[in-house]
């Protein structure tokens, strides 16, 4: 009999929990805020910018971001996203003695980067409204990099298209609004980007 209300019981579970999901809509909002970690040490900065005259050099490899966009789910499992992301800033400074290159006094460098991504996300539920998920896609990305010194200063920029993927846990609040936490890596070129997203989608109903 034990055996019985415990079958009955799970089937109740796993019902609600088809059901949580089949009240979702299929298509939804998604907007995150980030904290991004660029792959690249103070030395690896410091090697790029240092033109032999700088006395003192501070670097900060992360930079606060954004994402939003739009998804697709056409099964409980399986789902399309498609949006616009920015990776924040990273910065690096120092003070020039101006014996070679920069002029005397401070320069100070930044890069930033924002793109466009696409791509899958597999989902798996655990429990009546949570779950865990696990993305893969493409990034479409431009990075603008700038440096002064006390006297001019100059700018440029990069871009390509590389690999993310990630995972992370989504709970829903309700039928229509949905709190993930995730965390991606981002691969520009030959840095790595590692991402921390909280966000939330809010699905048409």
């Amino acid at each position: 009999m034990k055996k019985v209300k415990v079958m009955i019981a799970a089937g109740v579970l796993a019902a609600y929990s088809t059901a949580s999901y089949a009240e979702q809509g299929a298509g939804y909002l998604i907007a995150q805020v980030l904290l991004a970690d660029y792959d690249v040490s103070e030395n690896e900065m410091r090697s790029i910018l240092d033109d032999g005259s700088l006395s003192s050099f501070a670097y900060d490899n992360e930079g606060e971001g954004f994402a939003f966009g739009l998804g697709y789910r056409f099964s409980n499992n399986f789902a399309v996203e498609g949006g616009y992301i920015d990776l924040g800033e990273v910065s690096g400074d120092g003070n020039s003695d101006g014996t070679v290159f920069y002029a005397p006094g401070k320069v100070e460098s930044s890069i930033e980067t924002d793109g466009i991504f696409a791509g899958f996300l597999f989902s798996q539920a655990l429990s009546p409204g949570f779950s865990l998920t696990a993305r893969l896609g493409f990034l479409s990305w431009d990075s603008e990099f700038s440096i002064s010194d006390s006297v001019d200063g100059g700018s440029g920029n990069d871009d390509g298209r590389d690999v993310y993927f990630g995972f992370g846990a989504a709970f829903n609040a309700s039928s229509a609004f949905q709190i993930t936490a995730t965390f991606d890596r981002y691969q520009l070129d030959d840095v790595d980007v590692d991402v921390i997203g909280l966000g939330a989608k809010m699905y048409f109903q």
